[in-house]
């Protein structure tokens, strides 16, 4: 081998084993055929011997993003925690999600979030409680220079707001929504003036009434008689379809001129086309419109079954939390404010007259 080959072959390997100056003479003496002996006092009795293991490269710290939660959540909620921690993974970042017990002090929040900013947290997303103490604990750590994003609800701290990832308020919706039953009920027949029943769920979450009043507001502001509020699934701990199913068929039996309901949830609107499907006697029925969490359930639409369905898009709520806070880590601007539209699917017009059932 030439001298320009082996020592070319010193230098990889020299970069390899992460030699210093003394180490590459070694290796040029043992290429040659000497002895590191050889090299007599001039020899650093420090170089790393060929026989040990190189020492591990130093990699970057980790990206761990800490997402803490309220004492209580909805089933929407809990459902943030799997598609943050997807969306977190994508980034090769880790997701760790911390939670008060049901019966902690009210401080347990504020206690969670100052251990994850100790314990190295590379960012905070909070979907904080209705406590003092959190905004406070919040304040000291953003001018510590931690960064936080703020999930769903808003806290109200001194100085510098903290960036909030939320969905649209229900307002917008419920008049697409409202304007899609009454367009719909007209076009079998029915009434457009109502009157209208709006169902909800009785397991309501942090936002069932916002929705409820949203659609309340839609139907007079248009003009519409509504009738009280049906609660489906009183007394049942979970409820679900056949509930509001069973709630749908007792109202419609009190009041037969109904023509349109509009729901707040899932199971309320299936529950209210599977009420219509045994209703087969009356004429017309009823138009339907609502809101829902599950994208399948937008699926009622494509099968004229409901006039309009508004996807409340939670997902994109989390995904975008997670996505601002490595905004944060890397230093880029984050708005204060960023709003997730819903999706909002209605079914074409002129609608085939499916509604009138009859035997």
């Amino acid at each position: 081998m030439s001298d320009r080959s082996i020592f070319g072959v010193v230098i990889a390997m020299c970069q390899l084993f992460r030699l210093d100056m003394s180490g590459a003479a070694a290796l040029l003496l043992l290429a040659g055929g000497c002895e590191p002996a050889s090299l007599g006092t001039g020899a650093d009795p420090s170089a790393p011997s060929l026989d040990l293991p190189a020492a591990p490269a130093v990699s970057e710290k980790a990206t761990v993003i800490v997402l803490i939660m309220p004492a209580k959540v909805s089933d929407s909620q809990r459902a943030w925690e799997q598609v943050a921690r997807a969306e977190a993974g994508r980034s090769s970042a880790i997701l760790e999600i911390k939670q008060p017990k049901l019966g902690d002090p009210p401080g347990r929040q504020a206690e969670l979030v100052q251990e994850a900013a100790e314990h190295g947290a590379s960012a905070l997303v909070v979907v904080a409680e209705d406590h003092a103490e959190i905004a406070s604990t919040l304040g000291e750590l953003r001018d510590k220079g931690v960064p936080i994003i703020l999930l769903s609800r808003p806290v109200p701290v001194s100085g510098r707001s903290l960036p909030l990832v939320m969905a649209a308020p229900f307002v917008k919706s419920a008049r697409t929504l409202v304007a899609a039953a009454i367009k719909d009920a007209a076009n079998v027949g029915l009434s457009p003036t109502g009157p209208a029943l709006i169902l909800m769920n009785n397991r309501t979450d942090e936002q069932s009434d916002d929705r409820v009043a949203a659609l309340r507001s839609a139907l007079e502001d248009a003009g519409v008689t509504v009738l009280d509020t049906v609660r489906y699934g009183v007394g049942v701990a979970i409820p679900m379809v056949r509930e509001a199913q069973q709630a749908v068929e007792t109202a419609v039996s009190a009041h037969p001129d109904i023509s349109m309901i509009l729901a707040d949830d899932d199971n309320g609107l299936s529950g209210a086309v599977v009420a219509r499907q045994k209703l087969q006697e009356r004429l017309g029925m009823y138009a339907l419109a609502g809101f829902a969490t599950n994208p399948k359930t937008a699926n009622l639409v494509n099968m004229d079954e409901c006039a309009a369905v508004a996807d409340l898009n939670i997902n994109t709520v989390a995904r975008k939390a997670i996505q601002s806070a490595l905004r944060l880590i890397r230093r880029e601007p984050v708005p204060d404010q960023i709003v997730v539209d819903h999706l909002i699917r209605t079914a074409s017009n002129p609608r085939p007259k499916i509604l009138r059932h009859r035997r």
